[in-house]
């Protein structure tokens, strides 16, 4: 009886320097963060048993993708779709803001362009207003109203009555407008 005893702790002990070396190869690096590498494999195997005989074994949990173990694959899928959708929103929202900013800038062009136009030609503000009905010798009709030379109409003097056409001057530039047949 005594001699099997001894048969079983000899095995025990050898099965767990066994495993000890196999641990501490599967480690990264080869060997365990606990290990002493100066060590001999006996002295880190006797290392491991506790005060009572008992045998630490490590436990760790390394899956091959970094997710909580408590979800399911169906709340995985919801979750990658939510993070898509909150992407997607992101993106929506830069590209609504990128649109604003481009109308802006194309409004603040049109209106310096306007501005530049209105410097080099003061008289585009009442050209397009005036509407010649008719011209009766040297009087013009506008909006049902005769005007001689020397009159003024929405700011713009009336210096000049041809046969078919009639000079203005505004701001100091001058303009011809013809009369509607």
């Amino acid at each position: 009886m005594l001699y099997n005893i001894r048969v079983y702790l000899v095995l025990a002990l050898t099965g767990s320097l066994l495993g000890t070396a196999l641990y501490a190869s599967a480690q990264p690096g080869g060997m365990s963060k606990y290990a002493n590498p100066s060590a001999s494999t006996a002295q880190r195997a006797g290392s491991r048993f506790a005060g009572k005989g008992m045998l630490k074994i490590r436990v760790t949990f390394n899956p091959a993708k970094k997710r909580d173990p408590m979800l399911s694959p169906d709340d995985i899928l919801l979750l990658e779709h939510r993070e898509k959708q909150r992407l997607a929103a992101i993106e929506a929202e830069r590209k609504r803001k990128e649109e604003e900013e481009r109308k802006r800038r194309a409004e603040e062009e049109r209106k310096r362009q306007w501005e530049l136009l209105l410097l080099k030609d003061p008289s585009i503000v009442v050209r397009d207003k005036i509407k010649i009905d008719g011209i009766i010798d040297k009087e013009v009709m506008i909006g049902g109203k005769l005007y001689g030379i020397g009159n003024t109409y929405l700011g713009a003097k009336i210096v000049g009555v041809g046969e078919d056409s009639v000079t203005f001057s505004y701001k100091g530039h001058r303009f011809v407008k013809k009369a509607r047949l």
